[in-house]
């Protein structure tokens, strides 16, 4: 989502769900980092009953989950900005809903649980202050955010391979600076928490620290999408593009690394 004063012109945000292949991206993103999105949930206690919240559905694969254990006495909104890429089976307890985070109102001391995945980039300050409000006194905000992989500062300096993937995550950092993102963000989340007033804080990192199939298959699908911005904002040249798409295609690189998924949870105080 994007502030308008920050864009010359829409759309702001790279990453936008309604491009032909944007279903196929986002069911890759849940495949590398839901099993640990939902080890979290879990571990907040997230079951019967509970109303819940998830901003920025995207495919819709947690808010699934949560439908799941929140069961028939629970209650699940849905929204995103977008939500044409939303496939998650219906359930008499999930709602799905066009909102706008860093806009749109929500009801106030309303939900048990608040989730976010790779949101709060563009949107910050306000939509963290709706997203708290939202919660019950003593509900749990859960927040995660991408960043680059702690791997990078070790990654050798002499690798034409490495250095063409640190090229591309530069462009694509570059590129979410100039539509008003903050890609360094998912690192500040806990200061956020902190500063928020939010208790019982707690936190984990997670990346595949290697290329595996799957990462290199989610890097190529985020590289189509952004190509042609990358390119026309003067961040990197067509053919050196297609050559990192070639380097993905090749067996037995390590690079790039997964992205790394900064999970960030809180409460609301009683």
């Amino acid at each position: 989502m994007c502030p308008e004063s920050r864009c010359a012109a829409p759309p702001c945000y790279p990453f936008g769900n309604s491009t032909p292949d944007a279903g196929a991206r986002l069911a890759l993103l849940e495949d590398l980092y839901d099993p640990a999105t939902r080890r979290h949930l879990d571990a907040l206690g997230v079951g019967p009953g509970w109303r819940c919240l998830e901003v920025g559905a995207g495919h819709g694969s947690i808010a699934g989950y949560l439908s799941d254990r929140a069961g028939p006495a629970g209650y699940v909104l849905a929204t995103d900005i977008d939500t044409s890429a939303f496939v998650a089976p219906q359930a008499s307890n999930l709602e799905l809903r066009t909102h706008d985070i860093g806009a749109d109102a929500l009801p106030e001391s309303a939900f048990d649980l608040v989730h976010a995945r790779a949101v709060l980039g563009f949107a910050r300050e306000t939509a963290l202050q709706s997203m708290i409000a939202a919660l019950k006194p003593g509900g749990w905000l859960m927040l995660e955010q991408m960043s680059s992989a702690p791997t990078e500062c070790f990654e050798p300096a002499d690798d034409a391979a490495a250095a063409l993937a640190r090229e591309v995550r530069r462009a694509i950092n570059a590129l979410i600076l100039q539509r008003g993102g903050d890609p360094g963000l998912g690192l500040r989340v806990p200061r956020l928490f902190r500063d928020a007033g939010l208790s019982d804080l707690g936190g984990e990192s997670f990346s595949v620290p290697l290329r595996t199939p799957p990462v290199a298959r989610f890097t190529l699908a985020t590289v189509d999408l952004v190509r042609d911005q990358i390119v026309g904002a003067g961040l990197m040249t067509a053919a050196e593009i297609d050559r990192y798409r070639a380097l993905l295609a090749e067996p037995d690189q390590l690079f790039p690394a997964s992205l790394c998924m900064v999970s960030v949870w809180g409460r609301r105080p009683r």
